[in-house]
C-alpha cells in the first residue's frame, strides 16, 4: 500500500449499529470535533436522534440532509434507515469526503451529494468565517461568493420527500421558505 492509501486508511472507521455496518472517511478527525468523535467512539455523533429519526423511515424513503457536513446523518439513513438521501453540503471539503465515504460503502444508488448550499431562493454565498475544530459550524453570508445556493424547490426529487435535517447555522428557515 503506498502512503497516500496509508494515510486515506487512518482516516476510515467502520461504524457497526442496529445489524448494519457503514464506512465513514474522516480527514480532519485531528482537529474537527464532530470528525474526532466519531472516529474515537466509533459511533453515529446524534446516535439518539439519528435512531429516532431511522425509526420513522420505510425503506426507500426520501430523506434530505440540508448541511451535511461529513455525511453523519446522511450514512446513518440511508444504511440503518435505507433511506435515499440527498446529501447539500457548501463546503467542498467535506462534500469530497462524503463522496468518498459514498464509494467506500458502494451506496451511489442510496445517495446524491450536491456541492451547493441551500436558502430561499438561488444565489450566491460565501463562508463567514473558518471554524477549523467544528467544520459544520461555518456559516454562510448570502449575496455573492464562490458557493451556489439553491431553494429545495427547485430540485428534482422523483418521490415525494419523507424527511429534511437542516442543519445550516440559523440559515434553517430560508432553507424552510424555499421549500
Amino acid at each position: 500500500m503506498d502512503s497516500q492509501k496509508d494515510m486515506e486508511a487512518e482516516n476510515v472507521v467502520r461504524i457497526s449499529d442496529s445489524g448494519f455496518e457503514y464506512l465513514i472517511y474522516l480527514p480532519d478527525k485531528g482537529v474537527d470535533y464532530i470528525q474526532s468523535y466519531i472516529f474515537n467512539q466509533k459511533l453515529p455523533y446524534e446516535r439518539d436522534m439519528l435512531i429516532d429519526m431511522s425509526s420513522r423511515l420505510r425503506q426507500g424513503d426520501v430523506v434530505l440532509d440540508v448541511g451535511a457536513n461529513v455525511g453523519n446523518h446522511t450514512f446513518y439513513l440511508a444504511g440503518i434507515g435505507q433511506a435515499r438521501v440527498l446529501a447539500f453540503e457548501p463546503n467542498r471539503h467535506l462534500a469530497d469526503a462524503i463522496c468518498r465515504s459514498v464509494a467506500l460503502n458502494h451506496f451511489q444508488d442510496r445517495i446524491q451529494v450536491n456541492v451547493v448550499g441551500v436558502g430561499e431562493h438561488s444565489g450566491a454565498a460565501a463562508f463567514d468565517k473558518e471554524v477549523p475544530d467544528n467544520l459544520g459550524a461555518q456559516a454562510l453570508i448570502l449575496g455573492e461568493g464562490p458557493i451556489e445556493i439553491v431553494a429545495l424547490d427547485e430540485q428534482q426529487v422523483d418521490r415525494p420527500v419523507r424527511m429534511i435535517k437542516s442543519d445550516v447555522e440559523g440559515m434553517e428557515l430560508l432553507v424552510l421558505k424555499g421549500a
